[in-house]
């Protein structure tokens, strides 16, 4: 997982609940909370942009239909 083993992670973790002990689940609880807004915004951010390529597709399809061809 990132490049980072067993070892290192337990280290992690051991100076995360030396450094913020009893603080830790509220840290954690934002943080996961932070992440699932970001996911959020980015799904909408991904649906925004899906929305008006289609829109201009669709505009580009009307205009081509519309234009004479000779």
């Amino acid at each position: 997982m990132f490049g980072i083993g067993d070892v290192e992670l337990f280290f992690l973790v051991l100076v995360g609940l030396l450094l913020f002990g009893n603080k830790l689940p509220a840290i954690m609880r934002s943080v996961g909370e932070s992440v699932a807004h970001l996911k959020r915004s980015m799904d909408e951010m991904r649906e925004q942009v899906r929305k008006s390529v289609e829109e201009a597709n669709d505009a580009d399809k009307k205009e081509s239909e519309n234009t004479p061809s000779h």
